[in-house]
């Protein structure tokens, strides 16, 4: 269990109202309040401490994926946040480490360990049955789906000296190829192209240039500069980078992948410890355009007793809201429709976007 707990935080290095309206011809006075619209209650789910890994990732708007662990096997289950009901979706006798779903939630990636230095990747459809799998030597693995091709995988597979081997999967033709890159950490910015920052050994708190390599030409070429760390999210392009004659500041810019043409842009405090930058954790629903982000409230400290403000930003609109003023910085994910967010380490926390209220979601028994 130990190596599952250790690739669990090393894959970490990654909510309505009521409105009152005038009614026509009524008496001075009189007001005609529209009902409150009750959100469906969430039903907490009771685990056992001692089996209970993590949630997993989103199944849909109403159910997530549950990975939990007996002395013989692996389990995911599937759990309705509303009805309560769990069921079996799918079981292992390798260690299960992850679950991921594509964009539009058709496939799921399910990451397990066969030993210190061999992982398996089993790719489900919505039954929870094998269609493709691939072994592959490895102490640890990072993977990217493509959110345009939903078929296709970006992996990187490390060895324990750190080294790595890259790897194009497609579920379509079933095919695994070995892909040269020569940096870890890529994203898809365009349903052919990945991008990356090459990491400065000599200076981690340095900032440095984006790349764009096109898998199938197998060319690259540099397009910003001035980065520190970036996201790439489905038609919209996040960098971060330090703001220019104002220290502890930092830029964050949003651009079309496609185009590299700015949408928005703001300032929020860039803080770092001896390691490097220390990104907080965000999110962005591609739907309406929202984005979420942990905001440190001190510039100089990362201490506990300071903590973070969780922010959101309308790219359309620009308009700033602080949705919970004093928070922790953990890992945190938005449901597909982007009304719920899982949040913890364990995903042990459901946010409600709607009613802006922190639901305790895993109970210990």
């Amino acid at each position: 269990m130990g190596k599952k707990v250790y690739v669990l935080l090393f894959m970490l290095f990654i909510l309505a109202g009521c409105e009152l309206h005038s009614a026509e011809g009524t008496k001075d006075g009189e007001e005609n309040r529209q009902p409150v619209k009750q959100s469906p209650s969430i039903k907490a789910l009771e685990v056992d401490g001692s089996s209970f890994f993590s949630v997993g990732d989103w199944y849909d708007d109403e159910s997530v994926l549950v990975m939990e662990d007996d002395e013989k096997e692996s389990h995911i289950y599937l759990y309705n946040l509303y009805t309560g009901e769990k069921k079996g979706f799918f079981q292992s006798e390798n260690p299960i480490i992850s679950v991921k779903a594509n964009r539009d939630h058709t496939y799921f990636l399910i990451q397990t360990t066969i030993s210190d230095q061999q992982a398996e990747l089993l790719f489900l459809n919505r039954q929870g049955e094998i269609i493709d799998s691939f072994q592959m030597n490895s102490f640890d693995v990072q993977y990217v789906w493509n959110p345009y091709r939903e078929n296709q995988v970006f992996v990187t597979a490390f060895f324990e000296d750190w080294t790595f081997q890259s790897f194009l999967l497609d579920l379509s033709n079933k095919t695994h190829e070995k892909h040269m890159l020569s940096q870890p950490f890529a994203q898809w910015l365009t349903p052919s192209a990945l991008a990356y920052v090459p990491i400065n050994q000599t200076n981690p708190l340095g900032d440095g240039p984006l790349f764009v390599h096109d898998v199938h030409k197998k060319v690259e070429k540099q397009v910003l500069d001035g980065i520190v760390s970036f996201s790439a999210f489905p038609d919209t392009l996040l960098t971060i980078g330090p703001k220019q004659d104002e220290e502890g500041s930092g830029v964050y810019t949003f651009y079309k992948n496609d185009t590299l043409q700015k949408i928005q842009s703001f300032s929020m405090p860039l803080v770092s410890d001896v390691s490097g930058w220390i990104i907080p954790y965000h999110q962005l629903n591609a739907v309406n355009g929202m984005f979420y982000i942990f905001q440190p409230r001190a510039l100089d400290t990362m201490a506990e007793t300071e903590g973070f403000q969780l922010l959101s930003l309308s790219l359309k609109t620009g308009k700033k809201e602080v949705i919970f003023d004093q928070i922790d910085n953990v890992p945190f994910k938005l449901s597909p429709n982007g009304q719920l967010s899982l949040m913890g380490y364990q995903s042990e926390k459901i946010i409600d976007l709607r009613t802006k209220k922190i639901i305790p979601f895993i109970e210990f028994t």
